[in-house]
């Protein structure tokens, strides 16, 4: 936060601007020098008084008026358990807030009242506080979105209507800005804001992100080490001392609650002691997850990250990919990183896992863009709002770029894909524009990895084929017999799952198990266990194992499966990063490095006309 305000004070002293739209992370903690951590609200006014205005007033449309009273301030403090019960002595070298006005009775008229909508009275006494002369006047709009809605001017009621041509016209007022007076507007999201006031010039956009690990560290410390009264006063939130599970450290912690504010990290501690436990990763990564998904409106999922490339059987080339990333990531060598991949193939082949394995490899954040169909109503639609889902993304991308670095996961096959129907010619994005911006700004590279999923490559939208930016496309293909016998075992091993005389390697190569992806195996290796106990054995035998293979059925035919393989293959343009033993229904493709694309369209239309699908 202090390079932010560096910016607002510079260009405020320049006499550059005197108004500042603060959006995104409005509603977190933030740490003060003098008072320790205080909500954003009175963050700001207070910041406003460390600026020299000798008059602090804040303004939300459901609270009316919002003195900065300081003992206000400590008593939220101490009710959340944010500071010691005994007093802290202040800085002698700041003055209090709103300290130099006793000789000015205008904070005592009872001119600014009533709330949302504003009305008329308001909006004209709030001119006159812009416009005041006799002292230098801090002025913050909260929720500016309630009073100046994103919609069509004829849409706004004519309060809004005037609100926004006196917000606009005080950007441009050297009346305001001579008289060295500031405004500052705050909302989370920027496109519930009307557009008026985002494209006037003279009024900056200034993100307030999410806190970075440092800060995250410095927040964790401090609540671990405040000291608790005993018995503890009645007022406070936190009431014992917060721990962290054994082998659970600070910095992992740290770590974990990356997409959590200030704010969440304290939710988490009050989480642990309603339970009466220690703070674990699990505890952590649950409450993330929910958090998460609130904040962003439902378009963001957390994914699981994981470190071990073990999990990954029979991906090689994968593997190879990701320690390439990974280690051109954690060196800074961003040449070597790519902006996005595509990860391309049959259903069930491991590709959100694998997307989740480059994240934990890279020491990366790891979520998944969710579209429209995926979200439910009350996201996409909450009252009625045509467009919210459009509006929610921008959140959703300033989330992203505020957890960086991160992996990002798109499954194209559920959204924004285009119909095999359309012809070339008539080819236009169906993503979202704020998405479209966001992978195509060169400035996320090294920061943001974008991974496109698809069973249908045909189907792609024309901008995951743009050069620079998915040029790596990782082919993922059902697993050859060796390989399947392999991933069952491992199955086996990390469920803990006893067996008895096994022969892997004939469930994996006598045709039991022809075709299936890793998914499909998992599912298999749990129906035996379920033959085994209904049997009232504790071990899974090899014929336990061969009943659960026959008796499974697939979710999609051969011929589907080696359709979306076939159309896999024929995007490959690298042959590392197709597997090196392929299964045999493949092998006729490929001759060392050379892929035959003839024969594979060839094939392609044969399976198409079969299915009943467009090639």
């Amino acid at each position: 936060m202090s390079q932010l305000w560096d910016r607002i004070a510079s260009e405020y002293n320049a006499g550059v601007s005197h108004q500042f739209l603060l959006h995104f992370n409005v509603e977190d903690l933030v740490r003060d020098e003098v008072y320790g951590y205080l909500p954003m609200f009175p963050y700001v006014m207070e910041q406003l008084n460390v600026l020299g205005c000798d008059f602090v007033i804040g303004y939300a449309p459901s609270q009316g008026v919002v003195w900065p009273d300081i003992n206000r301030w400590k008593a939220i403090q101490k009710w959340l358990g944010l500071l010691p019960h005994e007093e802290k002595k202040g800085d002698e070298s700041r003055s209090p807030i709103n300290s130099k006005i006793h000789h000015w009775n205008l904070h005592e008229d009872g001119f600014l009242t009533g709330k949302h909508p504003p009305s008329d009275v308001v909006r004209k006494n709030l001119d006159a506080l812009a416009h005041e002369g006799r002292a230098k006047v801090g002025l913050v709009i909260n929720y500016v979105e309630k009073i100046v809605p994103n919609a069509e001017l004829t849409a706004l009621d004519k309060e809004s209507a005037l609100f926004l041509d006196m917000f606009h016209g005080w950007a441009g007022d050297f009346d305001v800005r001579m008289k060295k007076n500031i405004v500052l507007f705050m909302t989370q999201n920027l496109a519930e804001v009307h557009p008026a006031l985002l494209k006037q010039s003279e009024i900056p956009t200034i993100e307030i992100p999410f806190p970075h690990y440092n800060e995250r560290l410095e927040f964790i410390k401090y609540l671990i080490n405040i000291p608790i009264p005993s018995p503890p006063p009645t007022d406070s939130q936190i009431t014992k001392p917060i721990t962290l599970a054994p082998e659970f450290s600070v910095e992992q912690f740290a770590r974990d609650t990356s997409g959590l504010n200030l704010f969440g990290i304290h939710d988490v501690a009050l989480r642990a002691e309603e339970a009466q436990t220690a703070i674990t990763p699990e505890l952590t990564e649950s409450y993330r997850r929910n958090r998460v998904e609130i904040f962003s409106h439902g378009i963001v999922e957390v994914l699981d990250t994981s470190a071990d490339l073990g999990g990954i059987r029979g991906m090689d080339h994968v593997i190879a990919v990701i320690r390439d990333v990974s280690a051109a990531m954690n060196e800074g060598d961003l040449r070597r990183v790519p902006r996005g991949l595509l990860f391309l193939g049959t259903p069930g082949t491991g590709r959100a896992m694998a997307a989740g394995m480059l994240a934990g490899h890279a020491n990366m954040a790891c979520v998944r863009l969710r579209n429209i169909r995926e979200i439910g109503a009350e996201f996409a639609y909450p009252s009625g709002e045509e467009h919210a889902y459009e509006r929610n993304l921008k959140l959703a991308i300033n989330f992203i770029q505020a957890v960086a670095p991160v992996v990002v996961l798109i499954d194209m096959d559920r959204a924004w894909a285009l119909r095999a129907s359309l012809q070339p010619s008539h080819l236009v994005s169906t993503l979202p524009v704020e998405l479209l911006n966001a992978i195509d700004d060169p400035s996320l590279h090294g920061k943001v990895i974008w991974v496109g999923s698809s069973n249908r490559p045909d189907l792609m939208d024309a901008i995951f084929r743009r050069d620079g930016v998915f040029d790596h496309k990782l082919v993922f293909l059902p697993p050859a017999p060796a390989e399947r016998a392999d991933i069952l075992e491992h199955f086996f091993n990390d469920a803990e799952i006893a067996v008895q005389h096994v022969d892997f390697g004939k469930i994996g190569g006598d045709g039991f198990t022809d075709g299936l992806c890793s998914s499909h195996l998992n599912v298999i290796v749990q129906r035996s266990y379920n033959i085994a106990k209904r049997n009232n054995r504790q071990a899974v035998t090899e014929a336990d194992l061969i009943e659960a293979a026959i008796d499974y059925v697939p979710e999609y035919s051969p011929e589907m499966n080696e359709f979306t393989a076939l159309l896999a293959l024929r995007e490959a343009n690298s042959r590392s990063m197709i597997p090196a033993e392929l299964p045999e229904e493949f092998r006729g493709f490929v001759a060392g490095n050379r892929i035959n694309k003839t024969a594979i369209n060839q094939r392609v239309i044969e399976l198409a006309q079969q299915l009943g699908l467009e090639p």
